[in-house]
């Protein structure tokens, strides 16, 4: 299982802090690991680090820098992206 660490460490090796702060970095962090733990007992596909990238790519494209929308945006999409189970989570 990805460490937050390790996770924070993938985010700035392809990411600026300008682009996605370590705020926004961290709570998508947490969500994949709270993620990760929940998926087995629904029968899904534990998401990893390149799903942790796609959002953090997704948020750096449609609000670079801006940290309040990056966030409004992560609580939007992060079941979608995660959970991989659109049929559950809708926007």
């Amino acid at each position: 299982m990805p460490s937050p660490k390790f996770l924070l460490e993938r985010a700035r090796a392809h990411f600026s802090d300008a682009e996605v702060d370590d705020e926004i970095c961290g709570e998508a962090a947490t969500q994949l690991l709270k993620d990760r733990e929940d998926a087995p007992r629904h029968g899904l596909a534990r998401p990893g680090a390149a799903e942790f990238l796609d959002i953090l790519r997704a948020l750096s494209g449609l609000h670079c820098g801006d940290t309040v929308k990056q966030r409004e945006a992560l609580a939007r999409i992060q079941g979608f992206a995660l959970r991989k189970n659109p049929a559950e989570e809708r926007f």
